[in-house]
């Protein structure tokens, strides 16, 4: 097994549990994943398959993200503060936003196809 399908099989059984400042993604394939109580302070996914990931439970204190050449289907953010969040270049297919604040933020180039806004703040 080579060292980039290991870190695959890796973040298939992860349970996110611990904090991140200032972190950075490149290129890596996250699923299935339940991310839980982390902290997302100035995270920025670069070039990422996200399939199926619920960030409902995180620790939303200082929440920064941002998405560029993206894919991030099937996925939830119900009720999340995402206020000046820049998601650029990315795909947000079936991808749930119910109840959550998007107010400032920046949707640029995206593929939204049947993602849901209901009760979204998108002013």
């Amino acid at each position: 097994m080579n060292i980039a399908r290991s870190i695959i099989v890796i973040f298939q059984k992860l349970i996110f549990r611990s904090g991140f400042r200032i972190f950075f993604l490149l290129g890596e394939i996250f699923y299935n994943i339940k991310v839980i109580r982390a902290v997302f302070q100035e995270v920025s996914f670069t070039d990422c398959k996200i399939l199926g990931i619920s960030f409902c439970q995180i620790n939303a204190i200082g929440l920064s993200l941002t998405f560029l050449n993206s894919t991030l289907n099937l996925s939830s953010f119900y009720k999340l503060d995402l206020r000046n969040s820049k998601l650029t270049k990315s795909t947000f297919l079936e991808t749930d936003f119910t109840e959550a604040k998007l107010t400032d933020s920046v949707f640029d180039a995206c593929d939204l196809g049947v993602t849901i806004f209901e009760n979204t703040n998108l002013s």
